[in-house]
């Protein structure tokens, strides 16, 4: 930790420090302590804070005093991305906490079982090793100080928490878990009152009612993209998910891996959104047909049908027919906006469906018609 750098070179005419320095010589490592209240935090550089310590260095100098803990938090911490994910370092198991901030500097800690303490060779991070036995756990609490920073605010939170499978997802006795250790450490540390804000998400879990729990402590409105990736839900994750405000108030939705267990008229209100269902009927077409395509804000979906799924393929194909014009593609159509020289483009194909918003769509097919006739003069 550059603690030096942070206070100046005479750290010692600080009576914090001092006091830390007498709890160190004695050995009482109790981070938790709450120092002393007569600390003049004022005279340090909060600038220095930014510039020498990582966040999670930045999180533990929160903890050593009330003093450190009024300056940290009264300034905000702007995030371009908070990653952690598990991944194979030298042929060890290991997890690593990415962070990238607005300034495009990326801090990296991996956490491994390694015994060869080697460090990677990645120009672009700023990388540390935390080796030890607990390597894991000591992640988790990390990543915990992470998030329960007040004001901290990021483009991007990705959080992988492992591979899964259905056998993944249950205990010894064969039954399906309904817990998780990382998001719910995470949701146990947020202070409701002081929100995270996250304007994109993606988490990778087994199962679905953690991953929702954890999104309800994030701040609603702020988020605009949430993306899960998940095997396997009780059934309640789904109706908690469509009631919360995060969802109600996001732009972009992706849902991954497993049937989105709702209805079409569900995903009606985003702008953009991405699932998987077990069915798409021509009744589910006409419903994103009128509400959709009748939104100023609406931009793309993609409808992919389980592979064992029942798909109206015929009959929906008969309602692109008529009144939209096709495209010089074979199973792409358009739908003209009216008044506009846009329109939504409409590809369908035996796995689903896909529909995106295109601007100014004679222009685009004249250039596409100019690059094709270029390449065949080049073939000539």
């Amino acid at each position: 930790m550059h603690f030096r750098e942070v206070l100046g070179k005479h750290a010692m005419d600080y009576k914090e420090f001092r006091f830390w320095m007498d709890r160190f010589y004695r050995r009482e490592f109790d981070l938790g302590y709450e120092g002393p209240m007569d600390f003049e935090a004022a005279g340090v550089d909060f600038n220095k804070f930014e510039k020498y310590l990582e966040i999670i260095d930045r999180a533990q100098v929160r903890r050593t005093s009330k003093a450190f803990r009024a300056l940290i938090d009264s300034q905000p911490l702007f995030l371009q991305q908070i990653s952690f994910r598990p991944e194979n370092f030298h042929g060890a198991n290991s997890w690593r906490i990415e962070i990238r901030s607005n300034s495009k500097k990326i801090h990296s800690t991996i956490y491994t079982d390694n015994q060869q303490n080697e460090y990677p060779i990645e120009a672009e991070f700023q990388s540390r090793l935390a080796d030890r036995e607990d390597y894991r756990e000591r992640a988790v609490e990390d990543l915990k100080l992470i998030i329960q920073t007040p004001k901290i605010h990021s483009e991007h939170l990705y959080i992988k928490t492992g591979e899964f499978s259905l056998y993944d997802c249950m205990n010894l006795l064969g039954e399906v878990q309904t817990q998780d250790d990382v998001l719910d450490g995470l949701a146990s540390v947020i202070n409701p009152s002081a929100k995270p804000r996250i304007k994109s998400i993606y988490i990778k879990a087994a199962i679905l009612e953690p991953i929702v729990n954890f999104l309800s402590f994030l701040e609603p409105g702020y988020i605009e993209s949430i993306s899960l990736d998940c095997g396997y839900t009780h059934g309640t994750g789904l109706a908690k998910m469509l009631e919360s405000e995060q969802f109600k108030q996001a732009k972009d939705f992706n849902f991954c891996s497993m049937n989105f267990p709702g209805s079409i008229r569900d995903l009606l209100h985003l702008d953009s959104f991405s699932v998987q269902v077990e069915s798409l009927s021509v009744e589910n077409f006409r419903i994103l047909r009128e509400v959709a395509f009748k939104s100023s804000t609406f931009q793309s979906c993609r409808l992919d049908v389980h592979p064992e799924g029942q798909f109206e393929f015929d009959g929906i194909r008969r309602e692109l027919d008529d009144p939209l014009v096709p495209s010089i593609r074979q199973n792409e159509f358009r739908y003209l906006i009216p008044n506009t020289k846009d329109c939504f483009e409409i590809t369908i194909n035996t796995s689903g469906i896909s529909v995106t918003k295109k601007k100014d769509y004679r222009e685009e097919d004249r250039r596409q018609m100019e690059m094709r006739n270029n390449f065949h003069r080049l073939q000539m």
